[in-house]
């Protein structure tokens, strides 16, 4: 997509939906996602294509709706209009999950925090031993980056040392 990002704010980012050669239909032929959102919703997401032996490669980022203090957000949270942007994301993401979600069993929210592996990472732990549940060759990885969150694709643990994250690796 080469449509321009908006303008944003010196506390927000620009963000785009980040695409996949792996979407099925609806979503591969729906149009990007676009706004500008509070810098502290963007966290970087570890995906298993993330993790290479003994070592993070560059993480994802995504627009995650959760604060310190408030919890998780949903379009009818009390205090989501006073983060404009992500209001704005937010809003139009939980539209297309509302009209293009194959079932009606869960809630975009429900969906990304399914049987609470999101809210288990949060807030996450200074110090955590990831590795891959699939491939051909097992990678693990230490991660001492405190706003990370990590993706279905990887088991996690959090390590109370340095030694023994790098042990368990």
């Amino acid at each position: 997509n080469t449509d321009p990002l908006p303008f944003a704010t010196n506390t927000q980012r620009s963000v785009r939906s980040h695409r996949s050669e792996l979407e099925k239909e609806p979503w591969k032929s729906l149009p990007d996602l676009t706004a500008a959102v509070e810098e502290h919703f963007i966290r970087p997401v570890l995906l298993g294509a993330s993790i290479v032996p003994f070592a993070v490669a560059t993480p994802f980022e995504g627009v995650i709706p959760w604060t310190r203090g408030t919890g998780f957000l949903d379009g009818e949270h009390p205090k989501i209009d006073h983060f404009p942007g992500f209001a704005k994301w937010w809003r139009q993401a939980e539209s297309l999950w509302m009209a293009h979600r194959s079932s009606d069993k869960r809630t975009l929210l429900e969906q990304l925090n399914y049987i609470g592996q999101l809210g288990a990472q949060l807030p996450p732990a200074p110090l955590r031993v990831v590795y891959t549940k699939a491939g051909n060759a097992l990678a693990a990885a230490v991660v001492s980056d405190h706003g990370a969150v990590i993706d279905h694709s990887l088991y996690w643990s959090p390590v109370s040392s340095v030694a023994e994250a790098r042990y368990l690796c």
